[in-house]
């Protein structure tokens, strides 16, 4: 367990931020199976980032609508 919990903190490129890795490091330090415990850490982070990445998508096909229009209030098809 002290392990896996010192791997998780030393871990930047993770993308946990310091109030998660507060949050998340005592519930991993208690957790009976500190792999299961990470595993389900690290799932659901891997559904955070799954989500921002969709709404990051959505957000560059939006921008990419109003390339050329002159205004970013107007999408494209308005652009005529």
């Amino acid at each position: 367990m002290r392990f896996a919990y010192r791997v998780w903190i030393g871990s930047s490129v993770g993308g946990f931020s310091l109030a998660e890795i507060a949050r998340h490091g005592e519930e991993l330090r208690e957790a009976p199976d500190s792999a299961d415990a990470l595993s389900a850490l690290f799932e659901g982070k891997i559904q955070v980032i799954d989500a921002r990445m969709a709404e990051l998508a959505a957000l560059r096909a939006d921008l990419e609508t109003r390339v050329g229009t002159g205004c970013p209030l107007r999408a494209a098809a308005q652009a005529g």
